[in-house]
């Protein structure tokens, strides 16, 4: 059980291969300014909590697609395995009250703060 808190820390860190899928589709069309490289975000434990339930989702979900990807060599199959996983780590940070970019921009900011990845660590443990 513990490499699963593992895999999803992570993933919640940036270091999964589907969570880049999400943040992609969730980027808006107009490039940030400058100004705005890391706004100071408030992450309550609700949020924090909930963001820890999701990344535990995606990563599974990331994890079982890499192994069905690694067990094909049909590029359409694939791209439906991709397309699938995508949309299932979509529904699964949805189903745990964030949207998208909420899980983004959560995500962004525990990897630039070590208090809160050691928070979201005790949370993964626990």
């Amino acid at each position: 059980m513990k490499s699963i808190h593992k895999i999803a820390l992570s993933a919640a860190l940036g270091t999964s291969l589907f969570t880049t899928a999400i943040t992609v589709q969730a980027q808006p069309s107009n490039p940030p300014s400058a100004q705005s490289k890391s706004p100071a975000v408030h992450i309550s434990d609700s949020q924090l909590k909930r963001f820890a339930h999701a990344s535990e989702k995606v990563s599974q979900i990331s994890h079982d697609a890499i192994k069905q990807l690694r067990a094909t060599k049909d590029a359409s199959k694939q791209q439906g395995i991709r397309k699938k996983a995508n949309n299932e780590m979509i529904q699964a940070v949805k189903n745990n009250g964030l949207s998208v970019h909420e899980y983004n921009l959560i995500s962004k900011t525990v990897r630039s703060h070590p208090n809160l990845q050691k928070k979201l660590h005790k949370m993964l443990n626990s």
